[in-house]
């Protein structure tokens, strides 16, 4: 079956997602950080490690102004500061 072409529309408002609430990115100012524990019995699984990823991603480019950064504190936490 043959797909119709795409119909572009103009003056159409971008529209905001829900955002993520999981995280406490809206809350935080500068030098404020979280600490995330992944349990002994668990490593952080490839899903997880993107779901915070773009997470990161979103909470940083979302047109605000704000950058964060994370480090690993041992194997099974690590911390996320907001750095700008």
């Amino acid at each position: 079956m043959k797909q119709e072409p795409y119909k572009i529309e103009k003056n159409i408002p971008k529209t905001r997602g829900k955002g993520n609430k999981t995280y406490p990115f809206d809350e935080m100012e500068v030098g404020d950080s979280f600490l995330i524990n992944v349990p002994a019995d668990r490593k952080l699984n490839t899903m997880q490690a993107q779901t915070l990823s773009a997470a990161l991603s979103y909470a940083s480019h979302d047109g605000n102004g704000k950058k964060f950064t994370t480090r690993r504190q041992s194997d099974t936490s690590f911390r996320i500061w907001r750095v700008k």
